[in-house]
């Protein structure tokens, strides 16, 4: 019924990503997008840029790594650390689209 269960791309753990970049390079091209200087831009001139709004604490040493990698291959992404009541506003007020999900070293507490 499905297609197959997605598995994350494998490396070596040296920290050399150098492979996975050049395919995500060569799948957002064929999305349309390409390089200008240092950046991706699409057809519109328009850099791809998106922000990562953190209201959890620590979450920021498990994106600066994810940060610089993006910006190797021209992708800008911006942290904005808010906080929890900014998130929620966020979310119900519908004017950011997207999916949470909660980072595998993520603490819970309380009920």
């Amino acid at each position: 019924m499905f297609g197959p269960a997605f598995a994350p791309l494998k490396t070596d753990g040296s920290g050399n990503l150098r492979p996975q970049q050049l395919q995500a390079l060569a799948l957002l091209e064929q999305a349309g997008w390409h390089a200008d200087g240092d950046r991706l831009v699409n057809a519109q001139g328009e850099p791809l840029a998106f922000t990562f709004l953190n209201a959890q604490n620590g979450v920021e040493r498990l994106l600066l790594p994810w940060k610089r990698t993006l910006k190797q291959i021209g992708i800008d992404l911006q942290i904005r650390r808010i906080d929890p009541s900014q998130y929620v506003e966020s979310a119900d007020g519908a004017r950011l689209r997207h999916d949470r999900q909660r980072l595998p070293d993520e603490r819970v507490t309380g009920p």
